[in-house]
């Protein structure tokens, strides 16, 4: 009996399918596709650069991200709105966050 749970077990092994490495499985895998809904600019600053500091890293780990602003969030897309605005004493301007954004291919949809 024990020979036969043997031979079962050497069997199944020669044909089960081949095991993928991450790396093949990251090579197979389509990039995940995100969209960041955005309706708040300056009248709540918090929102708009978890907004876009959200959308940097899901596009660094591979995702196709597409911020969507609407209500207040469409004044993002206004030529004179300076984005030279912080959050916190340390952070970065908007205007440096919304470049990565935009020089890794990321769209924003109007």
């Amino acid at each position: 009996m024990r020979v036969y749970g043997t031979i079962l077990a050497i069997l199944l092994m020669s044909i089960s399918p081949p095991q993928l490495t991450a790396n093949d499985q990251q090579i197979t895998q389509k990039p995940e596709k995100v969209v960041v809904h955005l309706s708040h600019f300056t009248d709540d600053l918090h929102r708009c650069f978890m907004a876009f500091k959200m959308a940097n890293l899901m596009q660094q780990h591979g995702a196709e991200v597409t911020v969507f602003p609407d209500l207040e969030g469409v004044r993002l897309a206004e030529r004179r709105q300076l984005l030279d605005m912080t959050w916190g004493p340390e952070s970065p301007p908007l205007a440096k966050h919304y470049e990565e954004f935009t020089e890794a291919g990321c769209k924003v949809i109007l």
